[in-house]
């Protein structure tokens, strides 16, 4: 996606992310390597950006719905109820 553009449907994203319990802090998944480390995940052993195609339903719609409304390079915090996820 060029710098600036507009995501919108059919928009092919690349997403680095990290999911976290929020009760517990405990890393559930993560993209990236350097998060990893810190909390000493274990849970894959490669680390690389998710493709994501915008309007696919691949994912809650929360979450393609905030990744929607970003800007290339913009970091988000999402906290999902246990029903929204």
């Amino acid at each position: 996606m060029a710098s600036g553009s507009k995501i919108s449907e059919g928009s092919f994203v690349l997403v680095d992310y990290s999911v976290e319990d929020a009760e517990t802090g405990n890393l559930i998944d993560t993209t990236i390597e350097k998060v990893a480390e810190e909390k000493k995940f274990t849970g894959r052993d490669q680390f690389f950006p998710m493709l994501v195609i915008i309007g696919e339903k691949r994912l809650l719609p929360s979450i393609e719905k905030a990744i929607a409304e970003m800007k290339e390079g913009e970091t988000k915090t999402l906290i999902l109820k246990p029903e929204e996820a």
